[in-house]
C-alpha cells in the first residue's frame, strides 16, 4: 500500500438545478401546511382512542410510543390542548412537547395511512386521496413517506452538472503537480453515446454526466494537451499519439489488422474499432498503454473497470459513480492505493465528488451518502495529530456550507492534495501512534463550539452569574439598610421613589441572574467528567461480559481505554481479547450510550453534585445482558460498584413502560442521538495497569 489520501471536492447545484430543487421544496412545504390544516385528518386523530382515553389504552401506547408521540406533537402544533390525562401517561408534570417537523409528520402519516388500519376504517376515501397527493408530489414511494429527502431532488443533486466542472478542476490540479507522470482514472456509470456525433464540431450542451460528457468537458478546454482516453464496453477512444504503442502491444498478443476511425470533430483522437480478435483483450491493451503514459487520463465505466482490473501506476482516481453498489467503487479505490514496485515514491489521491444542497439542513442527500460510504474508508486524518481512522470527520468538512466556507474548503483541499511529498511523512507520523487498527466507540460533544472553550465559557459564566446573583441580593439588602436609615433621618419622597426602583431592580436581578446561574451550572456539571463516566461504565460492562461468558479472554489481559479529544469527543475501546470480543464490547457500549429505543431493562443513574444538585440519567442495559434477569441484575451491581447509585427497571410492565417513555424524553443519551458511532483508528498496543 502506498501513501494515499481521500479528498472531497464540494460543488453547488447549477442555477437551473437549484430552481428545480427550490420548486420541489416549496411544493413540500405547501403540502406540509395543507396537512396541518386538514380537518378530516384532525378529526380522525382527535377521535382516536389513544387521544380520547389514553389511560385506558396504556398497553397500546407503550408499544407504539413513536406513533403516540407524533399524534400529540401534531395536535399540539395546531393548538389542540393536550390534557392532563396525557401527562399522567408519562408520570410527569414537566412535559414539553417538541416542535412539529418533517420527521414527526412522516411518522404521523405512516401511522394514519398504513399502520393503524383498524382505527381509521371510516377514513379510507380520505386516506386514498392523501396518498395520491403525496405520490404526485414525490413524497411517497412504496409506502415510505419522505418530506426530508425527495427522490427527484436526490437524483438531481447526485448527478449535478456542477460535478463536471469539479472534475475539470481536479484534473488540472493533478496535472499541474504530476505533469506527464499523471495516471488518472475517472470512474462513472454511463457512456452517454448520444454525445458522440459525426460532425466537424461538437458543441452539444453537456446536460448529463457520463463517460462522453466528462471526456468532452476535458477535451474542449485541454490547453495543456493532456492525453485523454476512453475505455468502456462499446466505445474505446485513444489519443492519436498512442496508435503506435497500441499496435505494437496488440501484435505481441498475435492481434493483427487493428482498425481505427477518426473522431469526427477532433483529429487528435481515434476510435478503436471492435472486432472478435480484439474485444477480449482490449482492457489489457488499453491498460498497458495507460501504464506507459500514452494515456494520462482514462475515463471508463465502473462495469468494465471493476473487479479484476489493475494498473499499479494509477496515482489519481476520481469516483464519479453515483448509482449501484459502492463496493465496486471501493475496489477501484483499492487499486489507486496499491504500491508500485517500479515507483517506490508513488502516492495516491482518491477524489470524491459531493454536491451540497443548501435547501437541506444537513447538506443534502449527496453528503449524507458520502458520510455512510466513508465509514468503510480508512486513511489518515487532516488534523494536527495524525492518526489512521475511518469516517468523514477526518477530512474536517466545514460545519456550515456557505459559499465562502465551501470555496475556502475546496481551496484548502487543493492545497493539501498538491503537497504529495508530505503524504509519506504524514503516514509515517500516523503509524508512530500504532500499527493496530482498533474498533472503538466515539461520542461527539453535542455542540458546534469548541469543547474546551465551551467548558471554560460555562465555568466563567457560572461564576459571573453567581456574582450577579450576589450583587442583586446586595441591592435588596442595601435598600433595606438605606430605607431604615432614611426613616431615622427624615421622610424624603424622592428617596422612597429611589428605594422602590432599587427594590424592583433587585428582585428582577435575583430572578434573572439566579435562573441563568442555575442553568449554566447544570450544564457545566453535566459535561465536567463525561470521559471519566464512560471509562467507569466500560469497566462495569467488561466485568459483566466476562461474568456471563460473552468474553472468555483472561480478565487480567483486558483493559478499558477511554480518552477525550480537543473538541470533546469521547473515545472508548477494549484493549486485549479477540477481535470478536472487542467488537462485542463496542456494540454493548454503543447500546448503553446511544439514544434509548426499546430495551428489556433500563438503568436509572442517580447522582448528587456536591450533595446539592440531583442528576438522573437513563441508559439501556445491552441486549446481551438484558436477555435474563440474572445477568441484568449483575450488571446493575457492577454499575453501583464502578459508576454509582442506580436503579434497574424491567420495561415490560405498565410501570416499566411508563419509565421507558420518560427515559426516552429525558435520557442523557438523547443528547447524542444518531451521533454515537463505531469507528476504527490506529493505536499503540500497550498494556496499562488498572
Amino acid at each position: 500500500m502506498c501513501p494515499h489520501q481521500d479528498y472531497i471536492y464540494l460543488s453547488e447545484p447549477t442555477e437551473e438545478e437549484f430552481s428545480i430543487i427550490q420548486n420541489q421544496r416549496n411544493k413540500t412545504q405547501n403540502i406540509y401546511e395543507e396537512i396541518k390544516n386538514d380537518e378530516v385528518l384532525i378529526k380522525a386523530l382527535t377521535n382516536h382512542k389513544i387521544f380520547l382515553n389514553p389511560s385506558e389504552n396504556l398497553e397500546w401506547i407503550y408499544n407504539n410510543l413513536e406513533y403516540y408521540s407524533s399524534v400529540l406533537i401534531f395536535l399540539n402544533s395546531i393548538g389542540k390542548f393536550v390534557t392532563k390525562d396525557h401527562l399522567k401517561v408519562i408520570d410527569t408534570k414537566k412535559f414539553t412537547l417538541p416542535e412539529l417537523n418533517y420527521e414527526w409528520l412522516e411518522i404521523l402519516l405512516s401511522f394514519y395511512l398504513f399502520e393503524d388500519k383498524e382505527n381509521f376504517t371510516a377514513y379510507e376515501d380520505h386516506k386514498e386521496k392523501l396518498i395520491n397527493k403525496l405520490k404526485r408530489n414525490g413524497l411517497i414511494e412504496r409506502k415510505r413517506i419522505n418530506f426530508q429527502y425527495n427522490q427527484k431532488v436526490d437524483r438531481l443533486i447526485s448527478t449535478s452538472l456542477s460535478k463536471l466542472q469539479s472534475i475539470k478542476t481536479i484534473v488540472d490540479v493533478e496535472y499541474s503537480v504530476l505533469r506527464n507522470n499523471l495516471r488518472m482514472v475517472i470512474l462513472t456509470d454511463y457512456i452517454r453515446k448520444e454525445f458522440l456525433i459525426n460532425e466537424s464540431q461538437n458543441n452539444l450542451v453537456l446536460n448529463k454526466i457520463g463517460v462522453l460528457p466528462i471526456f468532452e468537458q476535458l477535451r474542449r478546454a485541454n490547453d495543456k494537451n493532456i492525453k485523454l482516453g476512453i475505455l468502456s464496453g462499446s466505445l474505446v477512444v485513444i489519443p492519436k499519439t498512442a496508435t503506435k504503442a497500441l499496435t505494437e502491444a496488440s501484435q505481441k498478443l498475435g492481434i493483427e489488422n487493428l482498425s481505427f476511425s477518426n473522431l469526427a470533430y477532433d483529429n487528435n483522437y481515434l476510435i478503436v474499432n471492435s472486432n472478435e480478435s480484439i474485444k477480449h483483450n482490449i482492457v489489457h491493451l488499453i491498460t498497458q498503454i495507460f501504464e506507459q503514459g500514452e494515456i494520462e487520463v482514462l475515463i471508463g465505466t465502473k462495469s468494465l473497470l471493476g473487479e479484476g482490473w489493475d494498473a499499479s501506476t494509477l496515482n489519481s482516481l476520481i469516483l464519479a459513480s453515483f448509482v449501484g453498489s459502492y463496493v465496486l467503487s471501493n475496489q477501484m479505490r483499492g487499486r489507486a492505493i496499491r504500491s508500485d514496485r517500479k515507483n517506490p515514491n508513488k502516492t495516491g489521491n482518491i477524489w470524491h465528488l459531493v454536491c451540497v444542497d443548501h435547501t437541506a439542513n444537513d447538506g443534502g442527500s449527496d453528503l449524507h451518502l458520502m458520510k455512510r460510504r466513508f465509514k468503510s474508508f480508512v486513511g489518515i486524518n487532516n488534523k494536527k495529530e495524525v492518526f489512521v481512522e475511518n469516517g468523514i470527520d477526518r477530512l474536517n468538512l466545514p460545519k456550515n456550507f456557505t459559499d465562502l466556507e465551501l470555496a475556502n474548503y475546496n481551496k484548502q483541499t487543493i492545497q493539501i492534495a498538491s503537497q504529495r511529498e508530505n503524504l509519506k511523512k504524514k503516514w509515517s507520523d500516523a503509524l508512530l501512534n500504532g500499527v493496530n487498527i482498533v474498533e472503538e466507540i466515539k461520542v461527539p460533544f453535542p455542540d458546534d463550539k469548541d469543547y474546551k472553550k465551551l467548558i471554560s465559557l460555562y465555568y466563567y459564566k457560572t461564576i459571573a452569574y453567581l456574582f450577579a446573583t450576589l450583587g442583586a441580593s446586595l441591592f435588596v439588602f442595601f435598600k433595606t439598610f438605606l430605607e431604615t436609615l432614611g426613616r431615622s433621618i427624615s421622610n424624603i419622597r424622592s428617596m422612597n421613589d429611589l428605594f422602590a426602583f432599587i427594590m424592583v431592580f433587585g428582585i428582577i436581578g435575583v430572578l434573572l441572574f439566579g435562573w441563568q446561574f442555575y442553568r449554566t451550572f447544570r450544564i457545566y456539571i453535566k459535561y465536567r467528567d463525561i470521559s471519566k463516566d464512560a471509562h467507569q461504565i466500560g469497566e462495569a460492562l467488561l466485568e459483566s461480559l466476562v461474568k456471563v461468558g460473552a468474553i472468555q479472554t483472561e480478565y487480567s489481559k483486558l483493559f478499558v481505554k477511554t480518552s477525550i479529544d480537543d473538541i470533546g469527543a469521547i473515545y472508548c475501546h477494549l484493549d486485549g481479547g479477540t477481535t470478536y470480543e472487542k467488537s462485542l464490547f463496542i456494540k454493548a457500549m454503543q447500546e448503553i450510550l446511544a439514544n434509548i429505543d426499546n430495551p428489556r431493562y433500563l438503568i436509572i443513574r442517580k447522582s448528587l453534585f456536591l450533595k446539592i444538585i440531583s442528576q438522573k440519567d437513563y441508559h439501556s442495559v445491552p441486549e446481551i445482558l438484558g436477555q435474563n434477569k440474572k445477568s441484568a441484575e449483575y450488571f446493575a451491581r457492577q454499575w453501583k460498584r464502578f459508576v454509582g447509585s442506580c436503579k434497574l427497571i424491567y420495561t415490560r410492565t405498565i410501570e416499566g413502560r411508563k419509565i421507558l417513555l420518560k427515559s426516552r424524553l429525558n435520557s442523557l443519551a438523547s443528547e447524542f442521538e444518531e451521533k454515537t458511532e463505531r469507528i476504527n483508528t490506529n493505536k499503540i498496543n500497550t498494556k496499562l495497569r488498572r
